[in-house]
This record gives structure tokens, sequence and C-alpha cells, in this order.
């Protein structure tokens, strides 16, 4: 019983961490797209 728990609490851990990490990557690659159009409408 413990063991089952403990296995649906790591991954309930790895969903959170992966969730964690779109958001950060989602978040940089916004950054990039603003960062991109900054350095065209400076040229």
């Amino acid at each position: 019983m413990s063991e089952a728990l403990e296995e649906e609490y790591s991954d309930y851990e790895k969903m959170q961490r992966s969730i964690k990490l779109d958001i950060t990557v989602n978040y940089w690659l916004k950054q990039l797209e603003y960062a991109k159009k900054w350095v065209i409408i400076e040229k």
C-alpha cells in the first residue's frame, strides 16, 4: 500500500518538475522573441 502511494507521489513530483521546466523554457523563448524584435527595430 505505502509503496504504491510513494510511486504515485514520485510520478506527481516528476510531473510538477516537467511543468516547471516547460514554464521556464516558454518564458525564456518569449524573452528571446522580444529581444529579436528589439534588435530588428534598432536596425
